[in-house]
């Protein structure tokens, strides 16, 4: 859950926490820690599905421009008529 930190590094943070904020303000701090958390883990869910979004719409732009140059190549195909042999 919190990667590379060991126990003593979390318990440490917890004291230096707990002597700067003090125990009547910790779990004021606990509670504005997580609403911070909540908050900017949303706003990365939201940008990634933003990204998505704008990735899906760019291949299905790509995707639309091959099949309209492959339908032209068609349509000039069918004017230019069967080329005649001989």
């Amino acid at each position: 859950m919190f990667g590379s930190l060991g126990f003593q590094e979390i318990l440490l943070i917890f004291v230096v926490v707990l002597l700067v904020f003090g125990p009547d303000k910790l779990p004021r701090f606990a509670r504005e820690l997580g609403k911070f958390i909540r908050d900017f883990r949303s706003t990365v869910n939201d940008a990634k599905q933003t990204i998505q979004e704008e990735v899906d719409r760019h291949d299905i732009t790509h995707d639309i421009r091959k099949m309209d140059r492959e339908l032209k190549n068609l349509q000039d195909d069918d004017h230019n008529g069967p080329e005649k042999s001989g």
